[in-house]
């Protein structure tokens, strides 16, 4: 009996179901977590009626990587992160600046990212990247 309900689980896990998770989509508040092979957290999303308001990615040895915050389903504010876990960079919506820090947790440069101060030829890739 107890390998039978083993074999189970191993296939829930497999298709990446579960009932507290499906109870909790019906809803519209989850969250959903993926996990590196050594087990940690590799991927952490959060929703509250049914719209994103978090979204984490982290490194192999644990630490955050990203940390996206949204309200209602708009994006308020990006943080990357060395695998250090210091400070790379930060973006909020409300100052629409981007600022960059060296692995010492020094401001190295700041973007304006609002509409009126763009550089056409800047791009896009170099606004919300991770180190």
């Amino acid at each position: 009996m107890k390998k039978t309900i083993n074999i189970i689980l191993i296939i829930i896990n497999i298709i990446g179901f579960t009932p507290w998770v499906a109870a909790g989509e019906s809803r519209g508040d989850y969250v959903k977590k993926e996990y590196y092979d050594n087990g940690n957290l590799k991927l952490y999303l959060k929703f509250k009626n049914e719209r994103i308001v978090r979204k984490k990615a982290f490194y192999r040895n644990g630490r955050v990587r990203e940390d996206w915050v949204y309200r209602d389903g708009e994006l308020l504010r990006i943080a990357h992160y060395y695998e250090s876990g210091r400070l790379y960079s930060v973006w909020t919506k409300k100052s629409g600046v981007t600022k960059y820090y060296d692995s010492n947790g020094r401001l190295r440069t700041a973007v304006d990212l609002r509409p009126e101060n763009l550089n056409s030829g800047l791009p896009s890739t170099f606004i919300f990247s991770g180190p």
